[in-house]
């Protein structure tokens, strides 16, 4: 396999393999289910933050539209930014929860998908 660098707005570098489908960001929400109907395994590369507290989210990846968390993901440091990458089979469904207390915003810096070939 191999990688090559890309570079997206912001100054975020991320490695992209050559076997992929090239890497699209998208304006995905959280909290909002999608299906993968790319016909491959999607992967899922997202960076969030939380304006007061430290951000938290879950990650539901299930073949239907239920709750199953997969990852929790949590900082305790305010206004860090949390990085998580994850994988969905073809036709899964996929969340992110935002998981933040209600006082604090939950903030999507990054959502980039890329499909398996």
């Amino acid at each position: 396999m191999t990688l090559q660098k890309v570079i997206h707005e912001g100054n975020v570098s991320e490695y992209q393999s050559t076997d992929c489908e090239p890497l699209s960001k998208t304006s995905k929400s959280e909290d909002i289910w999608y299906q993968n109907t790319s016909g491959n395994v999607l992967v899922v590369m997202l960076a969030f933050s939380s304006s007061q507290w430290g951000p938290a989210g879950s990650i539901h990846v299930n073949s239907t539209e239920s709750d199953r968390i997969i990852m929790d993901v949590q900082d305790d440091d305010s206004f860090s930014t949390v990085n998580v990458t994850f994988m969905v089979p073809n036709g899964h469904y996929y969340k992110v929860k935002d998981e933040t207390p209600a006082d604090a915003e939950f903030n999507v810096i990054n959502w980039t998908e890329t499909s398996l070939i």
